[in-house]
């Protein structure tokens, strides 16, 4: 009884794979015509090999963590660089710059490089609303955070970096102006991509 069941089935398998490659009419206009090996058909004509140099000139250039990092500048002092500690574990790759304000005043800014968009932007608000540094922001596949310290709990690496101390009140304009040293963030990225809300 099953071999019969199975021989039925598999004869209507085997005539449902012959039938699917078939045309019936020679010159459907549904299905073009074969071509000679010279000649190609409109329909199934790849796209143009484009070159490299083209290619690479019409993509958005990847950025390291290191391009987004604010330089020195406006009597702004880059003090120190380093591994972001602890990085999230979905980090491709980060960086801290330690900076001195023009009045004196220490700032540390940090950049994550996630693997997409979405990630970097849950990793900002993490930054925001959990260990709440000043100002945090996505951009493209970017978290990134200024401030002058964060909330001072255990976090591990599945959590957001903190610093060592509070953050100083009202800093968080002084964070801004760091992060428009850098040469990628200018204050419309800024403000367009700053977490506002926790």
């Amino acid at each position: 009884m099953y071999q019969c069941r199975r021989r039925t089935v598999l004869t209507g398998l085997a005539s449902l794979v012959a039938l699917s490659g078939c045309s019936f009419e020679e010159s459907s206009p549904e299905r073009p015509t074969r071509s000679q090996p010279n000649e190609t058909t409109t329909r199934n004509r790849s796209p143009p090999k484009i070159s490299s140099t083209t290619e690479k000139a019409t993509q958005t250039p990847e950025l390291s963590v290191r391009e987004v990092l604010p330089e020195e500048g406006d009597d702004w002092t880059l003090l120190d660089t380093g591994d972001v500690v602890p990085a999230p574990l979905t980090a491709e790759s980060h960086i801290r710059g330690d900076y001195r304000g023009p009045n004196g005043t220490d700032f540390r800014v940090i950049v994550i490089k996630l693997p997409r968009p979405g990630v970097a932007n849950f990793n900002a608000e993490r930054l925001a609303c959990e260990a709440q540094w000043s100002v945090a922001l996505q951009y493209r596949a970017f978290a990134i955070a200024a401030s002058t310290g964060t909330t001072q709990k255990e976090f591990t690496p599945e959590h957001p970096p903190q610093m060592t101390q509070t953050a100083i009140p009202d800093t968080s304009a002084e964070a801004r102006q760091l992060l428009q040293q850098s040469p990628v963030l200018s204050q419309e990225i800024i403000e367009d991509n700053e977490i506002d809300s926790c």
